[in-house]
């Protein structure tokens, strides 16, 4: 299979000829999107882990200067469905400094994570799209199920599933209770762009997909985690945000972080020894956040439906 358009762009211009280009006809199944920078810890585990629940894997490295790099074009080698692009162009990070990049206009609006992450869907051969990031690992008999639910639907659609957060500190492991990504992560679109600029406050702190997803009849929630996302103390774990995002999220995770380096006791994580059993026992709760307190409170009452549809 031929990869589409330019393997490697280093202007915006060049990105956006790329998404604005006539697409071929899409075959039915499932390509995941993973854009990168610097994770070379953990980027061949994400990958293998994927590579026989994927139709077509499109990995975009932008600029890393770790192994990163030289980690998935051997893992290109190997695998037929792994296709490695280049995205060299020094991206202004998620918070302030995407803001203020945004704010100034011209030229400097279009060098956005929006164009980032639509060129990088661009590049997708098959109708659905799933956002994955280098530092996940899928729980896999989840992530089946939720794939074997959507394989044959073709229509336009998004589909919301979530995250257990796994703390790793020295030699111990540690899962975040309340874990979450509050997000849809699966597409099915007509086109190929699925992210805009968001505003917020009057400010474009980052991407998001919230208004693709507004304009669809069919969107979908799925109750189990489908992967786990892999924070280290021994790693800067925010360098890709120029702000720390007082989000519930970021900033509960950075005081996680600094706390476990700190080795303070913490009511807000569970030590596991046996991870693949552990995360069993985590429910999704009415907040859609994953826990394993109060988990008889459910967001469906039926606990052999794990699928939620949603019409608007």
């Amino acid at each position: 299979m031929n990869k589409i358009g330019r393997t490697i762009v280093y202007n915006t211009d060049d990105v956006l000829n790329d998404i604005n280009m006539n697409h071929s006809a899409e075959k039915n199944g499932y390509s995941f999107l993973i854009r990168i920078k610097n994770e070379e810890s953990t980027i061949e585990k994400c990958i293998i882990d994927i590579v026989d629940l994927a139709d077509e894997i499109i990995i975009v490295d932008n600029n890393s200067s770790d192994n990163t790099i030289n980690i998935i074009l051997e893992l290109e080698k190997i695998y037929k469905n792994i296709f490695v692009y280049q995205y060299k162009i020094d991206i202004p990070r998620c918070g302030k400094e995407h803001s203020e990049n945004y704010l100034k206009g011209g030229s400097f609006s279009d060098n956005t994570l929006t164009n980032y992450y639509n060129w990088t869907s661009s590049k997708a051969t098959y109708n659905k799209k799933i956002k994955w990031d280098g530092d996940f690992y899928v729980l896999k008999d989840n992530c089946k199920e939720l794939l074997d639910e959507y394989r044959n639907i073709n229509n336009s659609m998004a589909v919301w599933f979530s995250v257990l957060t796994l703390f790793i500190h020295n030699e111990n492991s540690y899962f975040k209770n309340y874990s979450y990504y509050d997000e849809y992560r699966m597409f099915n679109n007509l086109d190929k762009k699925i992210w805009s600029d968001n505003i917020f406050n009057g400010n474009n702190i980052c991407e998001t997909s919230i208004n693709f997803v507004n304009s669809l009849i069919c969107i979908y929630k799925f109750k189990k985690p489908v992967f786990i996302e892999i924070k280290n103390t021994n790693k800067d774990e925010f360098t890709s945000r120029s702000t720390l995002l007082d989000d519930g999220r970021d900033n509960v995770d950075y005081n996680i972080l600094k706390n476990l380096k700190n080795n303070s006791i913490l009511s807000n994580v569970i030590k596991t020894d046996y991870i693949n059993e552990d995360y069993k026992k985590f429910k999704l709760n009415k907040e859609l956040k994953f826990t394993n307190e109060n988990i008889n409170e459910n967001i469906n009452e039926n606990e052999n439906n794990n699928l939620i549809r949603l019409i608007k």
